[in-house]
């Protein structure tokens, strides 16, 4: 039986979602790639890979391993050269659930290889890269083979560096889709897109880096749904969404760091049509929080604004602001901001609303400073490009088209759980912050404050819909994405995951 979407019902029930298994789950998952999938350990720093930031998603949505779930593949673990595997040590049991690190990602490897068109060279298999190709891994008549149902493939950034060849590449992937579909025609597949490199050359052609990759990218999106047959489909998924296509989200030239990898594991969540990580936490609408705030004086949840030299705060309804501060404060001058005083008690919170900036201006910048006063205070500093913790980047988009919903908690954590305390973001329902600290030289403040918490830049945003709660940490509640500000509308109630179910296969 064919693996259709993995489909997202909604519930006419508020609260928490509930992942609901019906006829088909993913059944046997294979990721094949190169070390971004494998997870590796070089040059002083280790990546656990996106596969883990995708098993705490399906954690979170209620999948169960064995039942909904099988991680397939001839690799376990990953590239190292020690005497033991130091992911290890960073992908710890969640929620009750161990990590299972099977693959069929292999370190420095290139699709030539994998596909069997070329053999794998003699140097390349120390460091538990593995062995073998797709036909040897795949072929029945080993006992150490596997029946893929659902498998994701991310190969190119070798094979560009290396060879140069797009034509060759792709040429490589459909190899290996078929002989996925060989295994079983009813298997479902999804070409991953290549993550951005930085600007470097390839070594084999004059030709930079991220124009082979943005070249390849756009063959695989437009070949890949003609390699489907009548049982078997094949969809290509953009991964890239949310990552700086200057590859500044990466820990080198070429591998996401774990921020990355958190934003490509959310993005295949989305792609399969499933419900954003939870970090174990209830799912609760901005709607439904405690305090829904009013910028009207004598309404429930009213905010005063704390500073706003020049009347640069409008209030256009009691839901609606607008601010447009010029940045002509003195620096370390605090700007126009709206305070709000929570008492928290260093306890948990949780803070939903609405945002959109204005213009092109890169410098323009909405803050959000918050805290519990206890724990360090948190700085997310939103630009009209892209979103910033402190000074570590946590996503790349265009923040002034619509209205962007923003979801920030903070939590206590379970750390018999593995759920870290800290602060998580949610962006337009898409995990995109988990388990983020505050800075310690921050004013430890039991409060908010939003605008330009330090006035010498440019402020001009729309900000709507603001609600939040102390006492308990709340994820977001669903993808849905309010209209804009004449009209927001935020969707209501719980949320489930309505998932096709098929058990893994047992070989």
């Amino acid at each position: 039986m064919k693996i259709r979407h993995w489909i997202l019902s909604l519930l006419a029930l508020p609260g928490a979602i509930v992942a609901h298994a019906a006829d088909n789950a993913p059944g046997n998952i294979v990721f094949i790639g190169d070390s971004i999938t494998q997870g590796y350990t070089q040059s002083g720093k280790t990546q656990a890979s996106y596969r883990y930031q995708f098993w705490k998603g399906l954690v979170d949505n209620g999948l169960e391993p064995g039942k909904d779930y099988r991680f397939s593949g001839s690799q376990n673990g990953a590239y190292y050269t020690g005497a033991t595997d130091p992911v290890a040590g960073i992908t710890p049991a969640y929620r009750g659930a161990a990590f299972d690190n099977t693959h069929e990602g292999h370190f420095n490897w290139q699709a030539s290889w994998i596909s069997g068109r070329l053999a794998v060279p003699s140097d390349q298999h120390s460091g538990n890269r593995g062995s073998g190709n797709i036909q040897t891994w795949l072929d029945p008549a080993s006992a150490s083979s596997y029946r893929p149902d659902t498998v994701f493939i991310m190969l190119g950034t070798n094979d560009l560096y290396k060879a140069g060849s797009s034509d060759a590449l792709i040429g490589d992937i459909q190899t290996i889709v078929q002989n996925c579909q060989q295994s079983n025609p009813n298997a479902t597949i999804y070409v991953l897109s290549i993550t951005p490199p930085r600007n470097v050359n390839s070594a084999a052609v004059a030709q930079s880096m991220p124009s082979l990759v943005a070249e390849a990218n756009r063959k695989a999106a437009a070949q890949a749904a003609s390699w489907s047959t009548g049982t078997s489909s094949v969809k290509y998924m953009d991964v890239n969404t949310g990552l700086s296509p200057d590859g500044s989200m990466n820990n080198d030239n070429w591998h996401p760091n774990s921020q990355g990898e958190l934003i490509i594991a959310g993005n295949i969540m989305r792609g399969l049509g499933m419900e954003s990580r939870t970090a174990g936490l209830q799912r609760k609408s901005g709607t439904a929080l405690a305090v829904q705030a009013s910028f009207q004086s004598g309404q429930p949840g009213f905010i005063t604004s704390s500073n706003d030299p020049a009347g640069a705060w409008t209030f256009t309804s009691a839901t609606t602001a607008t601010l447009a501060w010029a940045g002509n404060a003195a620096p370390g001058t605090a700007g126009p901001t709206l305070l709000g005083a929570w008492n928290a008690q260093g306890g948990n919170f949780t803070l939903d609303f609405t945002i959109r900036l204005n213009g092109t201006d890169r410098t323009n910048c909405f803050e959000t400073l918050l805290g519990n006063g206890s724990a360090a205070s948190g700085l997310l500093k939103i630009y009209t490009d892209r979103l910033v913790w402190d000074s570590t980047v946590l996503y790349a988009t265009d923040m002034t088209t619509g209205n962007n919903n923003l979801r920030i908690i903070y939590t206590a954590g379970d750390q018999a759980q593995g759920i870290q305390s800290g602060y998580y973001i949610w962006l337009n329902g898409q995990m995109i912050g988990d388990g983020l600290q505050g800075n310690a030289s921050l004013t430890r403040e039991d409060a908010f404050r939003l605008g330009a918490v330090n006035g010498n830049h440019i402020s001009d945003a729309l900000l709507a819909n603001l609600a939040f709660e102390t006492g308990t940490a709340y994820a977001i509640a669903s993808r849905s994405v309010p209209e804009p500000a004449s009209s927001l509308l935020i969707l209501c109630g719980g949320a489930g995951l309505l998932i096709r179910r098929r058990r893994p296969h047992t070989a």
